[in-house]
């Protein structure tokens, strides 16, 4: 059985290992999931470990998640990237996908519809 893996890449910490614990606990498929808390973590992790998906806030110490966004991009053209972001303006919104996000997620967001939107 594959268990895909995703990075998540949020500097809140309580929200990343709640994402963390949610995504290990899923069934019956749990998700091989590990998180970065900064910008230039999140992108080393990303390049060596190769995640299926990266769920990516914006606002993070060290390196801004579109700039992370664009050298992921280059680098894995393949991964799925979620931006989960509290930036709600449709300006925020149209910056991620024109850097090549595939989804974009405003904070605050159910859990329920984060998972729909992993499984699609």
């Amino acid at each position: 059985m594959y268990c895909a893996k995703v990075l998540i890449i949020e500097d809140e910490k309580d929200l990343a290992h709640t994402l963390r614990d949610a995504l290990s606990s899923e069934r019956p498929y749990p998700y091989d999931s590990r998180i970065a808390l900064d910008g230039e973590d999140g992108l080393k992790l990303a390049l060596n470990w190769r995640p299926d998906i990266i769920l990516l806030d914006l606002a993070l110490p060290k390196l801004h998640g579109l700039s992370i966004l664009r050298k992921i991009r280059y680098e894995l053209s393949t991964t799925k990237i979620c931006i989960i972001s509290g930036q709600d303006s449709l300006e925020d919104k149209l910056a991620g996908f024109r850097e090549g996000s595939d989804d974009y997620l405003v904070k605050p967001f159910s859990y329920d519809e984060l998972m729909a939107r992993i499984r699609a």
